[in-house]
């Protein structure tokens, strides 16, 4: 459950169709987790909020974290938050062109 309670939804549906879903049922705020879905979500730009956790392992090569996007995203930083244990949590929101928000009404 999240932090209000809410149950996880698991659904095979496209990010676009599931969020609009949620959408219609009331929903104001969606937690999106998975890198499968996550890449999904940033290629159709759906995400307005992005928090990325940063634990201090390098893993060998690794593995791209967001993997190619059609174009470049901006984002403005809202906060990072430092924890004890040398983890670094940062959040950014979705920095929008003021042509683009006009567009989407």
């Amino acid at each position: 459950p999240g932090p209000g309670g809410e149950m996880p939804i698991f659904t095979p549906a496209p990010p676009r169709d599931a969020l609009a879903a949620l959408a219609a049922e009331g929903a104001k705020n969606v937690y999106v987790d998975g890198g499968g879905v996550i890449k999904s979500c940033l290629r159709e730009d759906l995400v307005d909020r992005l928090m990325i956790t940063y634990i201090p392992v390098l893993i060998g090569e690794g593995i791209p974290l967001f993997g190619p996007l059609s174009g470049d995203l901006q984002w403005r930083h809202v906060n990072t938050t430092a924890f004890g244990d040398g983890i670094v949590q940062s959040i950014y929101d979705r920095a929008r062109l003021e042509e683009e928000e006009v567009s989407a009404g």
